[in-house]
């Protein structure tokens, strides 16, 4: 079965020095080059930080059918100068969640405040405008996730979103008591667990859960409205449906306000919002709690087995759950699922047979694809076998 020619197939140029910027203008229209020359690539989506004589080259070999996105993380602390101290988004006791590998791209913060929307809109707009792109690839939009420690990371409860929450009802305080009072026992956490994986919980926390996704939605309506305002469209980077409850994504809401939308289900990587490195966090969480089937509670909840466990392979079945999820609340037109292709040591490690499996499913499904994350890290030969199975 032969991709359709309504399928996207989303490539990116992401990340700055030492990776891309550093590497020899040449090189990078070369690799782009072959893949373009291999796969009917739709959408090619190009990092913040990339120097402008880095972005002319990459643009310089991309055909005019080609859209070009800026890919932009808006609610962090991406070192653009703003008061992050000020605006950083808080857990229960106050404090701020460790950003992952102490880097400030994941150094969230708070969605309650108009002003850092404003700002994050703002610096997209900008960011688009200096490329002329067609549009902006909006990622970081939603709230720190909380899988790590989920009793003391899930944010925010800074006084301003506490006013904000007491004016809609909701008393930050108790549920700030019913998150403290759920590390106590085992089935406490499990019940944590259980809503943040969007399958009912505890009354006040899950209801904290949906008005978080309820502001999350709301911001990305502001972001949409400027960016058109703009002349500039908008996509979302969002988390895979397994996860989404946990960071405040309902994409059930969210599709409307993008042309499309990147899921990051990815089952091999080892780093934020992959499968591995969230579920790994929720399982050691409930293991601290002397719990000895953490991973087969998780796979119950799942309704698959959790990756991040032990043993390889495609996970069709884990993959086939998620294309279902997204077709169902985004559509499959308007869905790209995001798929570990990259090969690098320690970080993510993918079998070509089992990657193969799994552009076949999303093909068959109707999905578009985006071999992820770096372009510059996946090999010519990966590419080729990406586009044998995308044009069979």
């Amino acid at each position: 079965m032969t991709a359709s020619p309504r399928q996207r197939l989303l490539l990116q140029y992401l990340e700055p020095a030492p990776v891309v910027d550093e590497t020899d203008p040449q090189r990078l229209q070369d690799h782009l080059s072959g893949a373009l020359d291999r796969l009917p690539v739709t959408d090619l989506a190009l990092g913040w930080r990339l120097r402008p004589e880095v972005i002319d080259a990459i643009r310089s070999v991309i055909p005019d059918d080609v859209a070009v996105w800026r890919w932009v993380p808006v609610f962090v602390d991406s070192g653009t100068g703003r008061p992050a101290d000020a605006h950083v988004a808080v857990g229960p006791s106050r404090r701020a969640p460790p950003p992952f590998g102490d880097m400030a791209d994941f150094c969230f913060l708070c969605l309650d405040r108009d002003e850092v929307v404003e700002a994050g809109l703002e610096r997209a707009v900008g960011l688009g405008q200096e490329i002329d792109a067609h549009g902006i690839l909006l990622d970081r939009i939603r709230w720190h996730s909380p899988s790590q420690s989920p009793a003391t990371e899930l944010t925010c409860f800074c006084d301003h979103s506490r006013e904000r929450a007491a004016r809609d009802g909701l008393d930050l305080t108790r549920v700030a008591a019913e998150l403290e009072g759920s590390v106590e026992t085992l089935d406490g956490r499990r019940s944590m667990v259980t809503a943040l994986l969007g399958r009912g919980g505890p009354g006040l926390v899950d209801d904290f859960l949906s008005w978080r996704s309820d502001t999350v939605t709301d911001v990305v309506a502001r972001l949409s409205s400027g960016l058109r305002k703009a002349g500039l469209r908008s996509a979302l980077d969002v988390f895979t449906p397994a996860l989404t409850r946990s960071v405040g994504q309902d994409l059930r809401a969210l599709a409307a306000l993008g042309e499309w939308s990147k899921s990051m289900t990815y089952f091999d990587a080892l780093g934020p919002a992959s499968m591995p490195f969230e579920l790994r966090g929720y399982a050691t969480w409930l293991e601290e709690a002397d719990d000895t089937d953490a991973a087969g509670f998780l796979a119950d909840l799942l309704g698959f087995s959790a990756p991040g466990f032990g043993g390889r392979g495609p996970r069709l079945d884990a993959l086939r759950r998620e294309i279902s999820r997204l077709s169902g609340s985004i559509g499959s037109d308007r869905s790209v699922v995001g798929v570990d292709a990259v090969e690098i040591a320690g970080v993510c490690e993918v079998d070509d047979s089992d990657l193969e499996a799994r552009v076949g499913a999303i093909r068959d499904a109707g999905l578009g694809l985006s071999p992820c994350w770096e372009l510059l890290f996946i090999s010519g030969e990966r590419i080729e076998r990406l586009a044998r199975v995308w044009d069979r």
